[in-house]
C-alpha cells in the first residue's frame, strides 16, 4: 500500500482528530489528513535515515497547523540533539532552502526545541513543554563550559547544542521535579549496565 493510498484509507475509515499522533509519520504524506485534522506526528529522524524508508513532509506539517514530537523505536541511535539536527537537514535536503522546520524568525535551533517539546507534551497529554506554573519539572542543563557552547549567550547555547554538539552536552535532567541525570549519567546507570552486560551474556549463551 503507497503513502497517499494509506492517508487516504485512514482518513475514509477512521475519524482522525486532534487526538491522533502518527507514529511513522514518513509514511503520511497526504496533505489533507494533516489539513483536517491538525495532526501531530512522532518524527524518528535517525530511524528513517538508518533504514532509508523516507523523509515525512515536515513543510506541511507546519503550514497545516500540525505539530510534532521526536522519538525513535529503534535502539540503533538515540539523541534528542542529533535527531532535531537530522530533522531540519533532511527537509533542506527535499527543498533545497535553509531554515525550513520554522516559520518564524529567529533561531532555529529555539524553533525545533520549542516545537519538539510542544508537541511532545501533547502527544503524551503531559503536562509540560515550558517552564510555567501549573507544569511538571522537566528540565535539562547543559554544560557551558564545554568548548561547543563556549562564549554562547541566549539562543545560542540552543542553536550550538543541536547542529554543532550532541547530548554527551547534557548534564543534568530532572523529570516531574525528580532529578535523573546528574554529571551527564542516568542515577542508575551503573546498575542499568550491569543488567545489560548479563543479558547480552545470556543471549550469547542460548545461542
Amino acid at each position: 500500500m503507497n503513502e497517499i493510498v494509506l492517508s487516504r484509507r485512514l482518513r475514509a475509515e477512521y475519524s482522525v482528530s486532534p487526538g491522533w499522533v502518527t507514529v511513522l509519520s514518513n509514511l503520511i504524506r497526504d496533505g489533507n489528513v494533516v489539513i483536517q485534522s491538525s495532526l501531530r506526528a512522532s518524527q524518528h529522524s535517525s530511524r528513517q535515515i538508518n533504514l532509508g524508508d523516507g523523509i515525512f513532509d515536515g513543510t506541511e506539517l507546519l503550514l497545516s497547523g500540525g505539530n510534532y514530537g521526536i522519538g525513535s523505536d529503534s535502539n540503533v541511535f538515540i539523541a534528542f540533539a542529533v535527531a532535531l539536527r537530522l530533522l531540519e537537514y533532511s527537509q533542506r535536503l527535499v527543498r533545497n532552502e535553509r531554515h525550513v522546520m520554522t516559520n518564524k524568525t529567529g533561531s532555529i535551533g529555539r524553533a525545533l526545541y520549542n516545537d519538539a517539546l510542544a508537541g511532545g507534551a501533547q502527544a503524551l497529554g503531559r503536562k509540560s513543554g515550558s517552564i510555567t506554573p501549573g507544569k511538571w519539572a522537566d528540565l535539562l542543563t547543559l554544560d557551558a563550559d564545554a568548548l561547543t557552547l563556549w562564549g554562547c549567550a541566549d539562543d545560542e547555547f540552543l542553536d550550538r547544542w543541536i547542529f554543532t554538539g550532541d547530548d554527551s552536552l547534557v548534564r543534568e535532567v530532572w523529570s516531574a521535579g525528580r532529578q535523573m541525570v546528574s554529571d551527564g549519567q542516568h542515577i542508575q546507570h551503573h546498575e542499568i549496565e550491569q543488567r545489560y552486560r548479563t543479558v547480552i551474556q545470556e543471549i550469547r549463551r542460548e545461542k
